[in-house]
């Protein structure tokens, strides 16, 4: 009998905002990123090509056969409050996985070449194939947590 007041008290507490309960919980920290590199001359797949992802100090990726990768996607925990029946992060600033990647890709008897991976354009980009600092931009789809990207393509090098 006295749990079932404890827990009713509790619950009418909950339901008239005046309590804050920390939840913590998993959720999506970072995007996983799948796409493939090419040879930008024969579009033949490159096989054994070293994909890097920055800023998020993941591992570096080879390329498998066909010349696909994969990052996978990062969760981690998270903590958040309810007041009443409204969800408030504790980390508001942190709360938010953009679906966006920096890599750079090397192949031997290639050009090194960095990439920006995205679903649309970022603001203040006036060109369609660089960003302002070098990197090539690649557009992409959403898959569930990944962004699966077009080809990045790699020229041979002195060509």
């Amino acid at each position: 009998m006295r749990r079932g007041v404890i827990a009713g008290a509790v619950l009418v507490t909950l339901c008239a905002g005046c309590m804050v309960v920390p939840v913590p919980h998993r959720r999506l920290h970072v995007y996983g990123v799948r796409g493939s590199v090419i040879d930008a001359q024969t579009r033949q797949p490159l096989a054994d090509a070293t994909v890097s992802r920055s800023p998020h100090g993941q591992n570096d990726v080879r390329t498998s056969s066909d010349g696909t990768f994969e990052f996978k996607p990062v969760h981690g925990w998270h903590g958040a409050i309810f007041i009443g029946a409204i969800p408030l992060s504790l980390f508001p600033s942190f709360d938010i996985a953009f679906a966006v990647a920096e890599v750079r890709v090397e192949a031997r008897g290639y050009t090194t070449e960095s990439f920006y991976l995205s679903t649309r354009w970022p603001q203040g980009i006036t060109s369609p194939d660089r960003t302002t600092d070098g990197r090539r931009i690649i557009g992409g789809d959403l898959d569930g947590n990944y962004l699966e990207t077009d080809p990045l393509l790699l020229r041979p090098v002195g060509r």
